[in-house]
């Protein structure tokens, strides 16, 4: 449930949110417009400060008509830690909403991030992480660890279909020879 104060008039509907929680996540603070109740469609705008872990974060925006995180090939039940999140969404109020039809932007401070079988076997661990999405694509930079290689991570994902690449890495770090053919498999001569 929510906490909050609202208003309304002819035109409009707003709602001032003061806490609340749903689904395993707090809101902090928020908001949420519906505008042009006197006119044939109306739109909302929901501005929110949700606190909680990473699971349930990234499983509120893998609801449909979202969808970003099945997309991306997560699974939230793979995923630790906790998240803070400042969530816009602006969409017209239609029974047959799609994905296109709803402008997102989310930037997330995540601390202690997990995420598990991510590449060769390894998962990422202690990450401390800033993300960042919307409608063009996602945004994910910070520090975190692959197996026992401590890296600096910056991800850059594109959506829709017209985009210059799908997915880009890149990740920084020292790999000791250990590391190197023991996590990693890579048996050959260190260059």
């Amino acid at each position: 449930g929510l906490n909050g104060t609202v208003i309304y008039d002819e035109k409009t509907l707003s709602i001032k949110i003061s806490s609340g929680g749903s689904n395993g996540l707090s809101v902090r603070e928020g908001a949420v417009v519906i505008t042009g109740l006197d006119e044939f469609d109306q739109f909302i705008d929901i501005d929110l400060m949700i606190d909680g872990s990473v699971r349930d974060t990234l499983a509120l925006v893998d609801h449909q008509p979202l969808g970003y995180v099945s997309t991306l090939g997560l699974d939230p039940a793979a995923t630790y830690g906790s998240a803070e999140t400042h969530l816009k969404l602006n969409f017209i109020l239609e029974k047959t909403l799609t994905q296109d039809q709803v402008k997102v932007s989310a930037e997330s401070t995540i601390k202690d991030a997990t995420i598990t079988d991510v590449v060769l076997g390894l998962d990422i661990t202690g990450g401390d992480l800033n993300l960042k999405v919307d409608n063009q694509g996602m945004d994910v930079v910070g520090k975190v660890s692959f197996g026992t290689i401590q890296s600096t991570l910056s991800w850059r994902e594109n959506f829709g279909d017209e985009r210059e690449f799908k997915s880009r890495y890149l990740i920084q770090g020292s790999v000791g020879d250990n590391q190197r053919t023991g996590e990693l498999g890579f048996d050959f001569p260190p260059f």
